[in-house]
């Protein structure tokens, strides 16, 4: 047989998979633009239809990608922001949704959903020992969605929690420190150690030095200061070092293209309502 009729067969599976790799190099970069189109509308989140028009294009590609972490964290991190700056009762059904995208944002990782399985689906503090730097989108906002929703039940309701919150608060902080998200990681530690009760054993302590740290690591961003007030010196008696804190967020400028901004209104509501500038909020408030 002529050697090059041999080689035909060969070169044609090398095109074939040539093509094949192009195609999904091709898709690959189709979903990379189609999160950083979502992620461009979410930077813009000061105005709420842009908010919206992200979380439609984070659905929709959740839809497509349904165990796509990068799709997972987002649309935990948009529901929990979202919820966070909301008012009346949708803040609760939002942080409840932050939570279930960044559990299930974790759960794509083998070993964690391999424990989640063995304790019969409860998430334990064993289940967080393999996570690694990778993991922090996840980790991260489905400890803050669940701390602040925890918050809001009160600690009778967060007590069979209390655990295994504390612990991914502190295993963010651990993999994260100051560098991820300007505090985020911090913030998230500080609030989660924030909600055990004086009379449950708590201290609050490491939860104000988190919070202390989170706010220094992003002093535009009002919400560790306001958790600082609000869930940490006020519990511990130290009520003019409080209201300090909460004229300190008061009299910061709020600038309006900053994205922050829905979260820097809503920490300015918290104070002056813990000023008594404001009606108190309704039952379900996130504070």
């Amino acid at each position: 047989m002529c050697p090059h009729r041999r080689l035909l067969p060969f070169l044609g599976l090398v095109i074939l998979l040539s093509c094949s790799q192009r195609r999904g190099r091709g898709a690959a970069g189709a979903i990379a633009q189609e999160l950083a189109t979502a992620d461009a509308l979410f930077a813009q989140r000061a105005d709420p239809a842009a908010l919206e028009a992200a979380i439609r294009a984070y659905l929709d590609l959740h839809r497509r990608l349904p165990g796509d972490s990068r799709v997972l964290w987002r649309l935990s991190r948009a529901y929990t922001l979202r919820g966070y700056a909301a008012d009346g009762p949708d803040r609760v059904n939002d942080m409840l949704t932050g939570r279930e995208y960044g559990l299930r944002c974790l759960l794509q990782r083998p070993e964690f959903a391999a424990s989640v399985q063995g304790a019969s689906g409860v998430v334990t503090a064993d289940a967080l020992v393999d996570l690694t730097e990778d993991d922090l989108p996840c980790l991260a906002w489905s400890t803050l969605s669940w701390a602040r929703w925890l918050h809001a039940r009160g600690p009778a309701g967060a007590a069979i929690d209390l655990d295994v919150v504390e612990a991914m608060g502190r295993k963010v902080a651990e993999l994260g420190g100051e560098s991820f998200g300007g505090g985020r990681a911090l913030a998230a530690e500080g609030l989660a150690l924030s909600l055990r009760p004086l009379m449950l054993g708590g201290t609050l302590e490491e939860a104000r030095q988190s919070l202390e740290q989170a706010a220094a690591a992003a002093p535009d961003r009002l919400t560790p200061k306001a958790d600082l007030a609000l869930l940490v010196l006020i519990p511990q008696g130290k009520t003019a070092a409080a209201d300090a804190v909460l004229r300190e967020i008061l009299d910061h400028p709020v600038r309006e293209s900053d994205p922050d901004h829905p979260e820097n209104l809503r920490a300015q509501q918290r104070a002056r309502q813990a000023l008594g500038l404001e009606p108190p909020p309704e039952a379900t408030a996130l504070d």
